[in-house]
């Protein structure tokens, strides 16, 4: 076989980290009802410290959590004693039709902004091959931050992969990825209604596995003004992968809402379907302000970007107060 291509889902509904972009691309068919597992998660927010960065909550157990995903993890001694090189272990994947999740420095792929610039290491996923053209497919968020697809050599990805040096096998560990029948999954209101609290609460999560300190909720949201405020405006920029995940947060609670008035399980829901639509606006707007002010350092555009933040943040937990009164 000369080449081969996986099925990937070109439009997939979160993409601010390759994680929920690969998933929701490779589940996301005709065949496969997602809407209930999608609307019982992707509520709770988690900001982790250590890594200055926002996440929907289980960020980390994403391909283990969802229903129609064989995930295998493969270490790199594995790789390493049975395939001479790393595109041909990745080819024998592909022909098996697994999808191929890993880390490389993007330093060497092409394709990336970084490419011959400056090493960062990352995900990407690679969902096909063409012998011909030595080339995969791959996706990751390579432009400007968007999750594209785009061709990496066999080349590229090798030497991307060998020059990661680290004694973190966790950078070294190869995820295969395959799709398994999942008949039914329902939707699950009281899990809804209890992730929603925790998240207008800031109530953490309880996780046996993840050790790093977090902060959760409209506390994690908070902590986004708080450090606007407390920093050196002459050096502060805004992180815009955050503002572009509360911008999908409430882009899935409008979806959610509206899934949840189909099925007749909230009263009244046009109201807040409504009031959801235009914070899902607001925090476009926001997030499209925030790439501004990246670029114009202007005083007022901060404080318009705080003012508006705080604004948002309050009629969120009336929007969300509300909610809870009619579902729980």
């Amino acid at each position: 076989m000369s080449s081969k291509k996986l099925f990937m889902n070109n439009n997939p509904l979160i993409n601010t980290f390759n994680v929920y972009a690969s998933v929701l691309s490779i589940i996301g068919r005709d065949n496969i009802n997602i809407s209930p597992w999608l609307y019982n998660n992707f509520i709770q927010i988690r900001y982790v410290y250590d890594w200055h960065t926002y996440f929907f909550d289980n960020h980390h157990q994403i391909f283990d959590q969802c229903p129609w995903i064989n995930h295998h993890v493969i270490p790199e001694t594995i790789l390493k004693n049975k395939w001479t090189s790393l595109h041909e272990f990745i080819i024998d994947a592909i022909n098996e039709s697994r999808y191929v999740y890993l880390y490389v420095d993007r330093y060497y792929i092409s394709a990336s902004k970084a490419y011959q610039k400056n090493h960062n290491w990352h995900e990407i996923f690679i969902f096909g091959y063409d012998l011909e053209k030595g080339t995969f497919h791959v996706a990751d968020n390579i432009q400007e931050g968007k999750y594209i697809h785009a061709e990496c050599s066999f080349s590229e990805l090798n030497e991307g992969y060998n020059a990661m040096n680290s004694d973190n096998e966790f950078f070294h560990n190869v995820h295969l990825l395959g799709i398994k029948e999942e008949h039914e999954y329902k939707f699950n209101l009281q899990q809804v209604a209890s992730t929603l609290e925790n998240y207008v609460y800031s109530k953490p999560t309880i996780d046996m596995s993840f050790k790093e300190k977090s902060i959760f909720g409209i506390d994690a949201l908070n902590l986004t003004i708080k450090s606007a405020v407390n920093s050196d405006p002459s050096s502060f920029r805004f992180d815009k992968r955050a503002f572009h995940l509360f911008w999908e947060h409430k882009k899935m609670m409008t979806l959610r809402l509206e899934y949840m008035y189909q099925l007749s399980l909230i009263p009244n829901g046009l109201e807040l379907i409504s009031s959801y639509k235009e914070l899902e606006s607001r925090y476009l707007m926001l997030r499209n302000l925030v790439i501004k002010y990246n670029i114009s350092k202007k005083n007022t555009l901060c404080e318009q970007i705080i003012e508006i933040l705080k604004s948002n943040i309050n009629k969120e937990k009336e929007v969300i107060y509300n909610i809870l009164g009619k579902i729980q």
